[in-house]
Order: structure tokens, then C-alpha cells, then sequence
């Protein structure tokens, strides 16, 4: 018994709750729709603020000025940090969007597209501050990922752009982790087609570790996500991201699709991913 118990607990499986981080998902979106620069984004902010200070993780924020097809619209990226214990100046970044896309014609809730990211970085956020990791951790909250009319190279990725744009040592990033559209039932996630196949491998291999192999899907797909700046600035990064989702941009992309088993499985994937990008990548 002590060995399933240890076995457990390396696992992530007793710390990493996919319950708590499907009520993180319903609080999130219990403020509405949130498109950049609106109320209600300025509101989910405050929350994922107000959650990471109760933990003791230190906050700043970068506030900036985006122009969109539809005119200036104000944004804030949220980063949380977690000092490691060997000051090497290195850190490995999770990130998550947290914000929803503009619709004119509809109410976009938005919860797999990103509420379901946002919710497992806030979990994480929790875990995480306990580890004793030697290089940092930065919890990376980017504003701004949608397009706000359609899809271009100056129309999306606002706020990862805006980061990497401010990034003036990009050796020390270890890593970046991202997480997108992670939370729907029976999460199968995808290899993104750009990331970096070393962090691939890593998925890979910290999904078979921690018995959770059948939330890959094994195909390939190439995604313009949050990660693509990073990889254009030399930094090895990871779109962790399942894109058989039909209710993609649409009205249905509600709470009703969300799964805590899900967000469970990638909650503890990533935490295993965590722990090798530690072991391997230096």
C-alpha cells in the first residue's frame, strides 16, 4: 500500500484536482463574455490576480495599447512567478490565453477556448509553488490571442507578441508549455506540427508515465497558437492543444462540454512534463 501511495503522489494524481480545476473553469466564466478590453475581462484579471496572491506567488503585470481591425484595444498580460532555489536566471514558462474572441452575432462563453487552460494554470499555479525547482517558473496569463476579425499576421497573438517583443535574453527561457482547448470530454491532445519535437518527445513520455497515454491522439496538425512567437525567437515551446473540437467558435463552447477527468489528465501530464523539462533540458 505505501507503494501505490508513492507511486500516486509522483503521479500527480492526489494533488492535482480536476474538480476544483472545473469550478476554477465555471467562475471564469461566470463573468460573461470576455473579449479583450472589456469589463468582464477586467474582472477575470482581478480573479486570477486575487487566486495567485492568496499562494503567495508574486504578480506583475503588463499592460499595453494593441491596434485591432476594430481600433485600439487596451490589454494586460499576467505573469506569476516562482523563484527556484538556484538562481540560475533560467525559467520554463506555462501559459495559458484568458480571454475570449469577439462575436457580434452571438454569446461566446468561450469555455474550452480558453477558459479550460486558464482554470488548469490556476490549479497548477497551486502545486507548483511548492516544488523546488532550480530554475524559475513564470505562469504566463497572455491577453489578446484572438483575432478580432479574421485571422492574419497582424490580426491575433497580441499578447504573446507583445511578450516576446520585451524578451531580451531568450536563452534563459528553458521552455514554454501552452495550454489551449484542453478541456473538453475525452481530451485527446494532438502533436502540434511546429513545436519543438524534444518537448514532443517529453509529452509523449509524460503521458505514458503518469498511465495517461489515451489522452494522446497521436496525429499531427500544425496550429498558429500563442507559441509560435516564442518558437520564431529561438525558444523551444509546446502548444498542448486538442483540436477535434466541433463546437469550436460557436455558441456551444459552453460549461456543458467541460470534464473535469480532462482537465485531471492534463493537469498531471503537465506537471510530469514540468519535471522533465527540469531533468532534460539545459
Amino acid at each position: 500500500m505505501l507503494f501505490l501511495f508513492v507511486l500516486s503522489a509522483c503521479h500527480g494524481i492526489d494533488i492535482f484536482s480536476g474538480q476544483q480545476a472545473y469550478e476554477t473553469c465555471k467562475a471564469i466564466l461566470s463573468f460573461g463574455p470576455r473579449p479583450s478590453g472589456s469589463k468582464n475581462l477586467e474582472r477575470v484579471k482581478n480573479y486570477i490576480k486575487t487566486r495567485l496572491s492568496k499562494n503567495g506567488i508574486r504578480i506583475t503585470e503588463d499592460n499595453f495599447l494593441s491596434s485591432t481591425p476594430i481600433g485600439k484595444i487596451q490589454m494586460t498580460n499576467i505573469s506569476g512567478h516562482i523563484e527556484g532555489s538556484g538562481k540560475t536566471g533560467k525559467k520554463i514558462i506555462i501559459a495559458a490565453h484568458y480571454e475570449s474572441k469577439f462575436f457580434k452575432d452571438f454569446t461566446f462563453q468561450g469555455a474550452n477556448d480558453n477558459a479550460s487552460g486558464t482554470a488548469v494554470l490556476l490549479e497548477l499555479a497551486e502545486i507548483l509553488k511548492t516544488k523546488k525547482y532550480k530554475d524559475d517558473l513564470e505562469l504566463l496569463f497572455l491577453d489578446g490571442e484572438e483575432a478580432f476579425n479574421a485571422w492574419s499576421i497582424n490580426d491575433g497573438l497580441y499578447g504573446s507578441k507583445r511578450y516576446v517583443s520585451q524578451i531580451e535574453k531568450p536563452e534563459n527561457i528553458r521552455a514554454l508549455i501552452l495550454l489551449d482547448m484542453i478541456g473538453k470530454k475525452n481530451v485527446k491532445i494532438d502533436f502540434e506540427g511546429f513545436s519543438n519535437p524534444k518537448l514532443t518527445e517529453l509529452l509523449t513520455r509524460a503521458a505514458k508515465e503518469t498511465g495517461n497515454e489515451q489522452s494522446l491522439s497521436y496525429s499531427t496538425i500544425f496550429v498558429e497558437d500563442d507559441h509560435v512567437p516564442f518558437l520564431a525567437k529561438g525558444i523551444p515551446a509546446i502548444d498542448i492543444i486538442d483540436f477535434s473540437f466541433p463546437q469550436w467558435h460557436t455558441k456551444d463552447d459552453d460549461i456543458n462540454i467541460i470534464s473535469s477527468e480532462s482537465l485531471k489528465k492534463i493537469g498531471i501530464i503537465v506537471l510530469k512534463m514540468t519535471d522533465l523539462i527540469n531533468e532534460n533540458i539545459r
